[in-house]
């Protein structure tokens, strides 16, 4: 690695740090590694601004920051964010690499009642492979079928290739993968495991033992 490279992965350290103090989820923070690696396009985070006496000892649980929401506005900000809000139960920060997509990203949380296009265009943005996003368009159409389909259940493990369960990259697996492509698809689970391994091993062993088996 060239001192250019150390360089930027120093900045990108720093940067993870900072939003890992957030009181944000495991996975969370895994999307926002993803995000600003260049992975994903655009992520929802969620971000627990506490506000019951449950809120405060689950953020000295899990020793996470006590931040006021417009604490977390700076900080993203001060990174040079593109991101819109909304609101669950708590605040929700939709962030992207432009703020139209930021916006789109609210839009289709938010108002979009197409399940399809819903689907297609979250998974446009959050770096599924293309072939995965095609294959699921296919399973809605066709009804959600439980068997055969245009899918693998990785869940059940039914009818699914030994090869893709003992895969150590298996728990980074976020999407539905295809019956016909899997093996294509799972060079990007592979890539998402790799990036967060070398920016974030703490991170990247969380996940692994949070998730195991698979999520």
């Amino acid at each position: 690695m060239d001192n250019a490279k150390r360089l930027i992965l120093k900045k990108d350290k720093q940067v993870i740090r900072a939003v890992k103090k957030l009181p944000i989820s495991i996975l969370g923070q895994e999307s926002f590694v993803l995000f600003w690696r260049g992975l994903k396009q655009a992520i929802d985070l969620t971000v627990r601004i506490p506000k019951s006496p449950e809120d405060y000892l689950y953020l000295k649980a899990h020793h996470l920051k006590n931040i006021s929401l417009e604490e977390v506005r700076r900080l993203f900000k001060s990174f040079g964010l593109f991101f819109t809000e909304g609101m669950i139960q708590f605040p929700v920060f939709y962030i992207a690499r432009t703020q139209s997509e930021a916006d789109e990203l609210k839009r289709l949380f938010e108002v979009e009642n197409d399940e399809l296009k819903f689907y297609e265009r979250l998974g446009e943005l959050s770096g599924f492979p293309q072939t995965a996003i095609k294959a699921y368009g296919e399973y809605l159409r066709m009804g959600r079928p439980t068997e055969g389909g245009p899918l693998l259940n990785i869940r059940t493990g039914v009818d699914v290739p030994k090869e893709i369960l003992i895969q150590d990259s298996a728990t980074f697996i976020q999407f539905r993968l295809s019956r016909d492509n899997w093996r294509e698809e799972l060079k990007t689970v592979q890539k998402w495991s790799d990036e967060i391994k070398q920016v974030d091993p703490q991170l990247h062993k969380k996940l692994v033992k949070a998730l195991l088996p698979i999520r």
